[in-house]
């Protein structure tokens, strides 16, 4: 008896749906098939289910280069359910419908065309649905559905057997602690520009792609500008009303961050959104370098005129994440943390100190990954920022004053945290900027100078 696993493929607007039989075949060679047996097997490896890689998996499947993607994700979780991984069993998988595009480091991204299948398939026989984190938007457009939105197999191993209730915001990770959901909400209300430093297991990338939600919509002036910009690159249809968020990869090109005179780069694309670093010490130094001098400006400008703003008038909210040292486990308490002492620092080098200036806020992330936050709990937040917001659009003459105590620590305290202190004072609606706020944004620029 095998495992089925049940995925489907795009077919024009319709959706072809494919049963993967996954079988433990211990007397023959494996048969992974053309497609998919390389791709599981380094994708089994990156996950740590290193004991499956030895058994002789026969896969009956279509293996054509446009089926690939959910084909290859079915054979892992098929074959991890065949040696019942972490309890994974073929009852588990029978009423989940799989999308996703395994990647060999075990990721799943999103594939095109989830909308359109899952409209078109029979949903009465199969509700839920277990797709890439980064279509469970277009996919919540649907009513009906159980989704199990993950970015990694091994998180969709722990999802399917935990039967884990998914988010109901697509990127809902914000609820960490009361500590950090303060730090978060503070720095969506400025806005400030942040730092997250996180071990691999803190999910500082799902936090900085949650950033973006508690922001309040966009207004009809900012989304006629976004809808403007994004016109430049390819035809709009209708009004862009969600804020942009652009998360370019660390090998980005310097003309993709900056542009050109008739195309907009990745910094005017983000404009009234967010620009994410992930694993911010991997860009070229000129690239950072290059985004510092637009931070310090506070508009997108080309390298050749920098002091001239081009497609846009302001610089987007900057978010970067990094790992405390090379393998990431510096300080976590754990013992399999091998980087030396000159590795450490000049990891943490790799972050210039002019961007480190720059950045407003740093947080320390702990290892566990953050809860969920609810919708009601999101909601209410995303109110109390937009107030704050308000209230920071007022003149300098009705802005928080500063208690005599605040104005002497003041003297000898950076700019940017004096900035964060004012936006502490405005979101707790005070109408003084006290001694306390001012502590809290030192505090929080602590990891920036110098990174402990």
């Amino acid at each position: 008896m095998s495992t089925i696993v049940h995925t489907a493929v795009p077919c024009g607007r319709d959706a072809d749906a494919i049963e993967v039989h996954v079988t433990v075949n211990p007397w023959k060679r494996p048969s992974f098939g053309l497609y998919p047996g390389p791709l599981v097997k380094q994708a089994l490896h990156a996950s740590s289910f290193e004991s499956s890689l030895s058994l002789n998996i026969a896969v009956t499947a279509p293996a054509t280069r446009d089926t690939l993607p959910s084909v290859a994700l079915a054979v892992a979780l098929g074959a991890l359910a065949e040696q019942k991984v972490r309890h994974l069993s073929r009852a588990t998988l029978h009423d989940v419908l799989v999308f996703g595009d395994l990647r060999t480091d075990g990721s799943i991204g999103p594939i095109r065309g989830v909308l359109s299948m899952l409209a078109a398939l029979d949903r009465s026989r199969r509700r839920t649905v277990l797709l890439s984190r980064d279509n469970f938007a277009e996919a919540s457009l649907l009513e009906g559905l159980h989704l199990l939105p993950v970015t990694t197999l091994a998180e969709a191993v722990t999802v399917l057997t935990s039967h884990a209730q998914p988010p109901r915001h697509p990127d809902a990770l914000l609820s960490a602690s009361e500590a950090i959901s303060y730090a978060l909400d503070v720095a969506a209300s400025g806005p400030h520009h942040l730092l997250l430093i996180g071990h691999p297991t803190a999910a500082a990338s799902a936090l900085a792609r949650a950033f973006v939600h508690l922001f309040p919509p966009l207004n009809p002036s900012e989304a006629l500008d976004t809808t403007a910009t994004y016109s430049l690159i390819q035809p709009v249809i209708g009004l862009i009303t969600s804020r942009p968020v652009r998360a370019p990869h660390a090998s980005v090109s310097l003309p993709a961050i900056t542009g050109s005179l008739r195309v907009p780069g990745e910094t005017a694309l983000a404009h009234h959104g967010v620009l994410i670093l992930d694993d911010v010490t991997s860009f070229a130094r000129v690239t950072l370098d290059t985004i510092a001098i637009q931070l310090e400006n506070g508009f997108v400008s080309l390298p050749r005129h920098a002091d001239t703003p081009i497609h846009v008038r302001s610089f987007p909210t900057l978010i970067a994440t990094m790992t405390p040292c090379p393998c990431g486990w510096h300080t976590s308490g754990r013992s399999n943390c091998r980087c030396s002492s000159d590795a450490i620092v000049r990891h943490r080098d790799r972050l210039p100190p002019k961007l480190r200036t720059l950045l407003d806020i740093a947080v320390v992330l702990p290892t566990a990954a953050p809860a969920c936050a609810s919708p009601d709990d999101l909601q209410r937040r995303v109110a109390r920022i937009a107030a704050a917001r308000t209230a920071r659009q007022r003149t300098l003459d009705q802005r928080p004053t500063l208690t005599r105590n605040a104005a002497a620590a003041l003297a000898d305290t950076p700019k940017a945290a004096a900035r964060v202190a004012a936006t502490i004072a405005e979101f707790d609606r005070r109408e003084q900027i006290i001694r306390a706020d001012i502590d809290q944004a030192v505090r929080w620029r602590a990891p920036l100078n110098p990174l402990e």
